[in-house]
């Protein structure tokens, strides 16, 4: 399936990129994580996934809010989207 990924702010410095149309064989955004994982450095998969294996991020699937069991179908479009702190 091929799905298109934009990446927001320091994301997209990570990635080298603001968006990117994968082709991607798996089934969920857990899946995906562990190939973005392969193509990206370590840095990047620090940035997505916490030690403990939960999103470190905001991740909207056709604008709706996912989670790493959403199941991904071909045509999705996902923003990427760091949280930001400070005052």
């Amino acid at each position: 399936m091929s799905i298109t990924v934009k990446y927001v702010g320091l994301l997209a410095v990570h990635a080298k990129k603001a968006e990117e149309a994968i082709e991607f064989y798996g089934k969920t955004l857990k899946d995906l994580f562990n190939v973005l994982s392969e193509k990206q450095d370590a840095v990047f998969h620090e940035e997505l996934i916490s030690n403990s294996g939960e999103l470190k991020i905001t991740v909207l699937v056709n604008s709706d809010a996912a989670t790493l069991e959403t199941v991904l179908k071909d045509g999705d479009y996902l923003v990427f989207l760091q949280s930001v702190y400070g005052g």
